[in-house]
């Protein structure tokens, strides 16, 4: 049996659209006793429901950078939060940087804990957030999302806070956005875990992003034409889209 995971922004759904060949390519891989499912730095609570608005089946969500993992009705079945004390100090740090959007995830549901005013509308499908105080008093912060107001000035935060929390937080920086994991989480770390739960499988991943790196390496992974140069270089093959990628799969 083989077990395919895909990046979600960038490599299915892109241009902000899903394919009609890649719908019917995943269908097929499942029909066909394979495993199909999405790992993505987004929350459970940010993805579900763009994966219904776009007729997206799977078998398995691996959401927040590998800090959690569902099953087919995205029920989370495993989880690895970030240490609540390291979440807090981080919290009050970017509280004093008043231009850095940001705000915290349990898995599922996430909050804006600073947006600045000239915040654009989100892009997010059929989802709110909630309010964040709800997730800091349960004391189960899973991950956070931050970016400053430029993609360069986001780029040094990156690089402050990476070397500020080192070994006690991960952080991934994506397109001008940083996601912050429990220390040691990553999308390759989520794949492992996943094995844990599904058992022996052929591992096949995909991806298009600097957080898909890690996990392209690990398994020998693809990207798609779309990537950017450093990416694709890390991959054995990159496709149009995922449907080439299940046709040679299928063969």
């Amino acid at each position: 049996m083989k077990l395919l995971a895909s990046d979600w922004d960038g490599t299915l759904r892109r241009n902000l659209k899903v394919d009609a060949c890649d719908l019917d390519a995943i269908k097929l891989f499942r029909e066909q006793q394979h495993r199909f499912g999405i790992v993505t730095g987004r929350s459970v609570g940010m993805l579900k429901n763009e994966l219904a608005h776009y007729h997206v089946s799977c078998d398995f969500m691996i959401g927040t950078n590998g800090g959690v993992i569902t099953d087919a009705d995205f029920s989370i079945i495993w989880r690895h939060d970030i240490d609540f004390d390291a979440a807090m100090e981080l919290i009050e740090l970017l509280k004093s940087k008043p231009t850095v959007m940001f705000g915290i995830s349990d898995g599922d549901d996430f909050g804006n804990l600073q947006s600045p005013e000239d915040e654009g509308e989100s892009t997010l499908i059929d989802v709110q957030p909630i309010d964040p105080q709800q997730i800091i008093s349960r004391k189960q912060i899973n991950s956070f999302y931050l970016r400053d107001e430029t993609k360069s000035k986001t780029g040094i935060l990156y690089k402050e806070l990476s070397e500020r929390f080192k070994g006690r937080m991960a952080f991934h920086y994506n397109a001008g956005t940083i996601d912050v994991s429990a220390a040691g989480v990553s999308k390759r770390t989520g794949i492992i875990e996943l094995m844990k739960l599904f058992g022996s499988h052929e591992v096949y991943v995909i991806g298009d992003g600097h957080n898909d790196i890690e996990m392209i390496e690990a398994f020998q992974g693809f990207s798609v034409e779309g990537a950017p140069d450093e990416v694709k270089r890390k991959a054995v093959h990159c496709y149009h889209g995922l449907a080439d990628c299940i046709e040679d799969l299928l063969k």
